[in-house]
């Protein structure tokens, strides 16, 4: 029904697997019974089903693309997500859907980027680029704690750290650390500044865009302990290569 059904078939069964997937023990099931794929070309579909019907595709693309959430959250899922085709979809929502699709598909990613062996697969998706969007607009509280969260564990790979910063990340991971996200959001900013400042290459350009002031600030302002020990360690990472006098500026400023 899924697969091949009418639209309102289809639409009426992607509503109550979206439902059934939030059940811990049903993800296995789903993908033994072959529903990732055609769950996946739903959520991509925005044109019409395979009987010539018109599609609708907020109803129909949101519960697949929640139900896609849902699943990547079971342990052994994710990759099956992404080879079955989750990530084109993922990242179309991204750039096009509604801030409720955006936010589900930045999720979904949240929770694959989590899976390093899935990393440079998120990458070349183009997901990188359209969830530095995100983050940037700040459009919505949880799509912007979803976007950071993604990019503090691609970051982790030093292969990606280029791409991130090619594609503007550095200004809005700083200008979300000063904002009054969510903490887990601001500690992967910390995180994702730090993977950053780990590279010598990319150490100057931080510096001259005022990273160190805004790092140092979460160790004033009232702040977690968690926050304040993420913003130790990324002003660690940016401290190494760099000349004692201006260590010692940094301490005193």
């Amino acid at each position: 029904l899924l697969g091949e059904g009418t639209l309102v078939g289809r639409e009426n069964a992607a509503g109550v697997l979206r439902n059934l997937s939030l059940q811990s023990n049903y993800g296995t099931n789903f993908e033994e019974e072959g529903g990732l794929e055609p769950m996946c070309q739903l959520a991509i579909d925005q044109h019409s089903n395979m009987a010539g019907e018109r599609a609708t595709p907020q109803k129909n693309r949101l519960s697949a693309v929640g139900a896609l959430m849902n699943l990547s959250k079971h342990d052994g899922l994710e990759a099956k997500i992404v080879k079955s085709g989750g990530l084109d979809s993922l990242v179309g929502f991204l750039k096009v859907g509604t801030i409720e699709g955006r936010t589900l598909a930045a999720g979904t990613i949240r929770n694959l980027s989590a899976q390093p062996r899935l990393a440079e697969r998120i990458a070349k998706s183009g997901a990188i680029r359209s969830l530095v969007r995100c983050l940037s607009r700040c459009e919505d509280s949880e799509l912007a704690e979803h976007a950071v969260v993604a990019l503090g564990n691609l970051s982790a790979v030093p292969r990606l750290r280029r791409l991130i910063l090619q594609n503007g990340a550095m200004l809005p991971l700083l200008s979300y650390i000063d904002s009054d996200g969510a903490e887990v959001g601001r500690i992967n900013a910390l995180k994702a500044l730090g993977h950053l400042a780990w590279e010598p290459k990319y150490q100057q350009l931080m510096i001259d865009v005022g990273a160190v002031s805004t790092i140092k600030q979460q160790l004033t302002r009232r702040a977690s302990a968690e926050i304040k020990e993420a913003a130790e360690r990324t002003l660690a990472c940016l401290s190494r290569g760099i000349p004692a006098v201006i260590r010692l500026t940094w301490a005193q400023g």
